[in-house]
C-alpha cells in the first residue's frame, strides 16, 4: 500500500508556483498549500512461502530447523487487508497504517516435527493459524516537479513498525502456541508520477533499519491509480498493483525464534479517500 503520497498539484503554466530550480527541464513546484486527510483500503492476494521455527524458551532442540514450512502446514496462497490513514500539512505527512496476515491451513505431516518443545509423528493431521501482521506509523516530505504538462512527486520516508506475531498448531484437539510483538524502524521512498491530471503511477520501496533481535519487513511495489471523483476538496481514486513483502526474523536465543516469509508477488487492489 502506498500509504501518504498523494499529492495533486497541478502544473502552474503562469509560474506563479514555481521555485527556481529547474532540473533537465523539471522545476520544483511548492507544495500543495492547507491540511488533508487521505484513508485508503486495499486488498492483496498471491502466494506466499517461508517457514515458523518456534523453539520453548531458547531450549536446544526444542524445535525443528526451519520448520514447520508453510506449505507443509496447508498455507500457500494468503490474503493481506491493507489500511491507512495520513494527515498532510503543506509537503509534510503523517501516516498510520495496518497490514493485516491471519493465516489458516490443515496439514498432514510426511515427517516428524518438533514445535514449541512438542513433538508430532509423521503422519500427523494439523490444523494451524499464523499471525503475521504488522502496524506502522511513520513520516514522509513530499517533494514536487513539473514538466510542461507532468507531475512528478518524491517522498523519503521514516517509519516505525511493529510486527504482531502469533503461531499456533492443533493436533487431537490439543493446542500449542506462541506469540510475540517485535519492533523495527523502517526507512523508504515513494514515487508517483502525473502522466496526465485523471490517472498516476507509484513505486514504493520501504524496509527495516537491520538491529539485533528486530525483524526486518520489506515492501517493494508498483500501482496504478485512476482519480475517479473531485469535487472541491473531495477526491476518490481507486488503485490496482503488484507488490512483495519479506519478513525475515532471528533473535539470539541458544535455539532461536526463526520467521520467513516470502509474500508475493502480491496483486492489489483498493480504494482512496481523500479531503
Amino acid at each position: 500500500m502506498f500509504t501518504g503520497l498523494t499529492v495533486y498539484a497541478e502544473p502552474d503554466t503562469s509560474g506563479e508556483n514555481k521555485a527556481p530550480m529547474s532540473l533537465f527541464g523539471w522545476t520544483h513546484l511548492e507544495a500543495e498549500k492547507g491540511f488533508h486527510v487521505v484513508f485508503d483500503v486495499s486488498g492483496s492476494y498471491g502466494p506466499i512461502s517461508g517457514y515458523t521455527q518456534t523453539p520453548l524458551g531458547g531450549a536446544p532442540s526444542s524445535a525443528s530447523d526451519k520448520r514447520p514450512k508453510f506449505d507443509e502446514l496447508g498455507i500457500n496462497m494468503m490474503t493481506m487487508v491493507n489500511l491507512s490513514l495520513s494527515v498532510s500539512k503543506d509537503q509534510h505527512s503523517i501516516y498510520g497504517g495496518a497490514h493485516l496476515v491471519d493465516l489458516s491451513g490443515n496439514g498432514t505431516l510426511d515427517q516428524p516435527l518438533i514445535f514449541h518443545g512438542q513433538g508430532y509423528p509423521t503422519g500427523t493431521s494439523i490444523k494451524s493459524d499464523v499471525n503475521l501482521s504488522w502496524y506502522e506509523i511513520g513520516y514522509q516530505y513530499n517533494i514536487h516537479f513539473g514538466k510542461e504538462q507532468m507531475n512528478f512527486n518524491i517522498a523519503p520516508t521514516v517509519a516505525f513498525a511493529l510486527w504482531d506475531f502469533s503461531t499456533e498448531l492443533e493436533s487431537g484437539g490439543e493446542k500449542n502456541s506462541r506469540s510475540y510483538m517485535k519492533g523495527t524502524p523502517r526507512i523508504g521512498l515513494n514515487l508517483e508520477w502525473f502522466p496526465w491530471k485523471q490517472f498516476s503511477v507509484s513505486g514504493k520501496a520501504i524496509g527495516s533499519v537491520p538491529l539485533k533481535n528486530a525483524p526486518d519487513i520489506y515492501t517493494v511495489g508498483l500501482t496504478g491509480k485512476y482519480h475517479l471523483l473531485s469535487k472541491d476538496r473531495l477526491r476518490i481514486s481507486l488503485f490496482a498493483g503488484v507488490e512483495y513483502n519479506l519478513i525475515d526474523f532471528k533473535d539470539s536465543q541458544t535455539e532461536p525464534n526463526r520467521v520467513k516469509a516470502n509474500m508475493g508477488p502480491l496483486g492489489l487492489a483498493g480504494l482512496e479517500i481523500r479531503f
